[in-house]
């Protein structure tokens, strides 16, 4: 049924998704998808609660940004928990990283 070929599809895309932009290190739990295309975000969000059955308080977001926008944190947190339907406390602590 077209039901089931669109569950494939979204099914196959997700899995697409994190083999490109998942991380796969041995060490470590969980599901990991590193991204900071907005739209990507928000499909692996739904994608997660809507095809593989995730529980959104069993998803966890952290914030990994250049340490260059340390001063900006709260409004980078704002956007992201706007665009994901989240409290601010919803994400773990902010990892600031240096790169040119």
């Amino acid at each position: 049924s077209e039901i089931v070929v669109i569950s494939r599809r979204l099914l196959v895309a997700g899995i697409s998704l994190y083999w490109d932009e998942g991380s796969k290190k041995e060490t470590g739990a969980g599901f990991n998808f590193i991204n900071s295309d907005p739209n990507m975000i928000l499909f692996m969000n739904n994608w997660l609660k809507n095809v593989i059955n995730i529980k959104k308080q069993d998803i966890c977001f952290n914030l990994v940004i250049n340490s260059s926008h340390k001063s900006r944190e709260d409004q980078i947190l704002k956007f992201w928990s706007n665009l994901l339907d989240l409290e601010i406390q919803d994400f773990g602590n902010t990892v600031f990283i240096n790169t040119k």
